[in-house]
């Protein structure tokens, strides 16, 4: 095991054990928090005293049960979410060490942990730039995407397109700046990815007029019965054919490199 670290070029530890901890419950948290506080106009209005709460009609929106999971929701996003986010995204600038300690909260763990984050990018040497913030970026992203939630049903149609401009944002500024020490990716597979991306957004925000026109019975049958087959047909090629493939493509790449790296440096004793 200890090997397939060292050829990975992954430094296990506990802060590295906590910081991919964190890493595996960001979205899920998140997200959960952000569904707790989605709201559900009534009437379509938005009048903060006609709301309720969408995944149960006869709740009121903050009031009640609610209210407290709303709450217990809000300090999640806060300490769990936010400041975290924050802080691996302001922890290159020296500005904001300075800040930590005036306010004494330059801890030994909080340095571990940021260095663990930051630790895939670049490290700022002579007359080159820190791009360690991207760490923290791309968990901002994350949380603007993730907060589409709180609209509710509409949410099915504003996730899709948030997700594709910070995704969209995110690959070029990758793919301009180059932040990462190790050059693992290149434009072809950032081209290939974001059609794969920008097909699947389009089939979700069809499917979504889809089911709204379907419900208001202005859709003819025949054009209907043909969505529900290229839909589905769309679907199995993106998420069935096309994402698995790409990724069993670089865990082969990733096993043959491993691979290689053994063979170079355990040869074989003639």
């Amino acid at each position: 095991m200890a090997r397939f670290w060292s050829m990975a070029g992954i430094e296990p530890s506990f802060t590295h054990s906590i910081a991919s901890i964190y890493i595996l419950c960001f979205t899920q948290l998140a997200a959960t928090s952000f569904k707790i506080l989605s709201i559900a106009p009534k009437n379509e209005t938005l009048g903060f005293n006609n709301t309720k709460f969408y995944y149960d009609m006869k709740q009121d929106y903050f009031k009640g049960v609610h209210g407290a999971a709303g709450f217990f929701a809000i300090l999640v996003l806060l300490f769990l979410i936010v400041l975290p986010t924050l802080y691996i995204l302001l922890y290159p600038f020296k500005w904001f060490h300075k800040l930590l300690d005036c306010l004494h909260l330059r801890k030994q763990l909080l340095i571990s942990l940021g260095d663990v984050f930051t630790g895939p990018y670049k490290n700022g040497t002579e007359n080159t730039y820190d791009y360690c913030f991207m760490a923290g970026l791309y968990l901002l992203a994350r949380i603007i995407i993730l907060s589409q939630f709180i609209y509710g049903k509409y949410s099915i149609f504003s996730i899709p397109i948030f997700q594709a401009c910070c995704s969209f944002l995110l690959a070029v500024i990758v793919i301009i700046f180059r932040p990462f020490q190790r050059n693992i990716h290149n434009f072809n597979e950032f081209l290939v990815m974001f059609l794969t991306m920008a097909l699947g957004c389009t089939n979700i925000v069809a499917s979504f007029f889809l089911h709204t026109l379907h419900e208001s019975s202005y859709l003819d049958l025949l054009i209907f019965v043909i969505l529900v087959i290229v839909l589905p047909t769309l679907n199995g090629l993106i998420f069935v054919i096309t994402i698995p493939g790409y990724i069993i493509y670089q865990v082969y790449k990733m096993i043959k490199s491993c691979h290689r790296y053994y063979k170079r440096n355990n040869p074989v004793p003639g």
